[in-house]
């Protein structure tokens, strides 16, 4: 069953549209149109936490598509920054379509929050200093402000996980995005006659 009952993914998040890298939209909810979808917001292109949280998903890549679940990244930000993103962080040719949100709507729609002070509060500096010992660099390329997270909807439009993140370095776990994407695979499974 997902997590928060029954809830039904919020149709202004599916309905908006996101820019991919060569400039086309991509409409959200067309992510879990044939199967289902995860949708992991990131900060923006140029955060160090952005780039821990890649670094957190990207070994779980290919599992998650084995597992049937295709995988849209959001980040805030020029389309020069997100293509410089996915050829910093190793995307390109993955498993995953990475696209940007500079007016936020899908941010806003999906409920993530919006803080300075998960920027710049003391929550944020330990995650700061994570990402910078591990060899990111800080840029800003896109709003710093932006917190991320992720949702994992199914074909049908029902909400299995949702995370909000509340400051810079607090990441969603690749773990248990893989563990959710399983339930509902085993889910899947056991619904077939």
């Amino acid at each position: 069953m997902p997590s928060g009952g029954a809830e039904r993914v919020n149709e202004e998040l599916a309905a908006c549209h996101v820019l991919e890298a060569d400039g086309k939209p991509w409409r959200v909810g067309d992510t879990w149109r044939d199967g289902p979808g995860l949708v992991v917001f990131v900060r923006q292109f140029g955060c160090v936490a952005c780039a821990m949280q890649t670094t957190e998903l990207s070994p779980r890549l290919e599992l998650l598509a084995q597992l049937g679940v295709a995988t849209l990244m959001i980040g805030t930000g020029p389309i020069e920054s997100l293509v410089a993103f996915v050829a910093r962080e190793g995307l390109d040719g993955r498993s995953i379509r990475v696209a940007t949100d500079p007016e936020r709507k899908a941010y806003r729609a999906a409920g993530m929050v919006h803080s300075v002070w998960g920027t710049w509060g003391p929550a944020a500096w330990p995650g700061f200093v994570r990402g910078t010992m591990a060899g990111h660099v800080n840029r800003i390329e896109g709003d710093p402000n932006q917190q991320g997270g992720a949702l994992l909807v199914d074909r049908d439009g029902l909400v299995w996980f949702t995370r909000r993140t509340a400051f810079l370095g607090d990441l969603v776990s690749g773990n248990e995005l893989v563990d959710q994407a399983l339930r509902l695979a085993a889910r899947r499974t056991s619904d077939v006659p």
